[in-house]
Parts: structure tokens; C-alpha cells; sequence
């Protein structure tokens, strides 16, 4: 549901040699930090907590969604019994609730789909990134991307 889209061709599958082992090492690496709370993205309505309890029976252990894959499996890891779904409204969501006729005039003539310099900067920025999963360790790519520079 993301703005930016990885293209089929570039995407990974977490459930297959070389990733499925790269996964592994970013859950126990992960999980040498003892987290007690975890939290992952998603809206209260997803139900992660309920999720996470059919995860511990069994279910989802196919999908290839973060949320399964790192936050559920970390969970039932370190038996931790709720997974928190955090997630945000984007600012324009934010700013229409507290002024909708500024927002309505702040984007009235904003076409999402320009050639915006600072739009493209960011797509081009984001496709790089996803280019990087496919021939870089997670491990290495998540400490390169959370890096302070």
C-alpha cells in the first residue's frame, strides 16, 4: 500500500535460500537486544495481538510480510504474549482533521504524480534502496540503512 513500489523483478522471497537464512540472522541479532515490547506497522485494526496468538499455534508461518516474519517470530522468541500495531496517518491526513479548508487549498493544485524536484529526488532515493535488498545481506543492509550518516 506504499507510495513506492518494488517491482517484481526486484523483489525478494523471505521464504527461500539465501534470504530465509538472512531473515534468521536479523531475528537473533534482533533478539540480543531483549526487547520486552515489540511493535510493528500496522493500524489497531489489524489485531496483531490476535494474529501473533494464531502465529503461536501454527498459523502464518508462510507469509512473507515483516510483520510475521520479524515481528511474530522475535514475539514467540523472547514469549512475549502482545505485539503492539503502531502505524501513523500521514501529515496531510493529519493537518485535514485539524483544518480541512487549509488542506483543501495547501493541495488544491499539487499533482502527486509531478516531476517535482524534491518528489523525484525521494522515488529515486527509494528506488535505490529496494534495488539494495536483493544482493545485500538484511543484516548488513538494515545496520547501513539505520546508520547515523
Amino acid at each position: 500500500m506504499d507510495a513506492s513500489k518494488t517491482s517484481d523483478e526486484d523483489k525478494i522471497d523471505v521464504l527461500k535460500e539465501p534470504k530465509k537464512s538472512e531473515v534468521t540472522e536479523l531475528v537473533n541479532y534482533i533478539k540480543k537486544f531483549k526487547p520486552t515490547k515489540i511493535a510493528i506497522e500496522g493500524f489497531p485494526s489489524w489485531k496483531a495481538t490476535e494474529k501473533l496468538k494464531q502465529y503461536k499455534s501454527g498459523a502464518h508461518r508462510n507469509e512473507r510480510d515483516e510483520r510475521y516474519q520479524l515481528g511474530m517470530r522475535i514475539a514467540t522468541e523472547l514469549n512475549l504474549d502482545t505485539l503492539y500495531a503502531l502505524d501513523s496517518e500521514s501529515f496531510s491526513d493529519d493537518l485535514e482533521k485539524l483544518n480541512p479548508e487549509f488542506t483543501e487549498k495547501m493541495f488544491k493544485d499539487f499533482d502527486f504524480k509531478s516531476d517535482d524536484p524534491f518528489h523525484t529526488l525521494v522515488f529515486d532515493w527509494y528506488k535505490e534502496e529496494s534495488l539494495l535488498a536483493p544482493k545485500t545481506n538484511l543484516l548488513e543492509m538494515l545496520k547501513l540503512l539505520n546508520n547515523r550518516e
